[in-house]
């Protein structure tokens, strides 16, 4: 289902991020187009994203039968004015490939969720398509009333519900309704952050990623979260016996 347009309910679009192998987001994005259907581009690091150019974010990026979404910065400034000096050219970088959503991790304060959304519609971006991320810290309770109340939707990560146990997220229904995506992964049994491959999920994840899948009222995209190779390709073959191969 690789195109621009989102996919009917129930049949989401399966992404990979930006890195799975070794090598620059146009290699990356070549190896994954026929696998998958959409990339995840990691704009982690905000200085490295801000200083992308034609090498990095080449124009025939749109020339791929894939479609796009991003992932923004995990070390975003932490003061609005902060803010509105790096999302906007930030997300200009990507503008040109028409990304479905930008995923968010949540600010510290209401504050700065705020500034956050007013710099990104600098670029033309609705709150609708600004993804807050559940990541444990900070936490993602006390910004969903300003999120409800900026109409923006949400991304669950079924590795950081099962390692930090957030299931009273799963009891906000208007959270669930607005989830667009999902990041599918396991986590690490030893309870760090890396994320491991999907087959590895216990009767209890498997559980869990499916009651997402069944109420998650808006999803359109799920992202294989796996950052190397072999992880990712495990994910994939069993996402494929499990629920059916990307179209």
């Amino acid at each position: 289902m690789r195109s621009d347009v989102p996919p009917e309910p129930g049949a989401p679009c399966i992404a990979a991020p930006s890195f799975v192998i070794p090598g620059t987001v146009p290699e990356n994005c070549a190896f994954l187009e026929p696998l998958v259907d959409e990339v995840a581009l990691c704009f982690f690091e905000t200085a490295a994203c801000l200083e992308y150019g034609e090498a990095d974010m080449p124009a025939y990026l749109a020339n791929h039968a894939l479609s796009y979404h991003v992932h923004l910065p995990l070390d975003l400034p932490e003061t609005p004015a902060g803010l509105h000096s790096v999302l906007p050219d930030l997300a200009r970088k990507a503008l040109y490939l028409a990304p479905r959503f930008w995923v968010l991790h949540p600010p510290k304060t209401p504050a700065l969720l705020e500034a956050a959304v007013a710099a990104l519609a600098e670029a033309g971006i609705a709150p609708r398509d600004i993804l807050l991320e559940n990541v444990g810290e900070p936490p993602i309770a006390p910004l969903l009333s300003l999120a409800y109340d900026l109409d923006m939707g949400f991304c669950l990560d079924t590795g950081h519900l099962l390692r930090l146990g957030e299931r009273e997220l799963l009891k906000e229904p208007l959270l669930l309704e607005r989830t667009r995506c999902i990041h599918a992964c396991a986590p690490d049994p030893a309870g760090s952050g890396r994320h491991y491959p999907l087959d590895t999920l216990d009767h209890a994840g498997l559980g869990l990623l499916d009651s997402l899948l069944a109420g998650a009222g808006s999803l359109e995209t799920v992202v294989l979260e796996l950052f190397e190779r072999r992880g990712f390709e495990r994910s994939l073959a069993f996402w494929n016996r499990r629920y059916g191969a990307a179209s």
